[in-house]
């Protein structure tokens, strides 16, 4: 069990956690992060990013 920072100061607590040999990634997040944010992922020219708010404002507008 871990707690989690988000970018904007929000902790997550007692987060469960899993080990993996896989080389690639830092985190992988899951719905138990995601419920707690607006979660917002885009990809443009292969560069793909993340933002997260918290706490939610509702509805994004595309």
């Amino acid at each position: 069990m871990v707690h989690i920072a988000l970018p904007n100061g929000k902790i997550i607590k007692d987060v469960e956690v899993y080990s993996t040999d896989i080389d690639d990634y830092d985190l992988l997040i899951g719905m138990d992060i995601i419920v707690e944010t607006d979660f917002v992922i885009t990809n443009k020219d292969s560069r793909t990013t993340f933002q997260f708010r918290s706490p939610s404002q509702g509805d994004i507008e595309l």
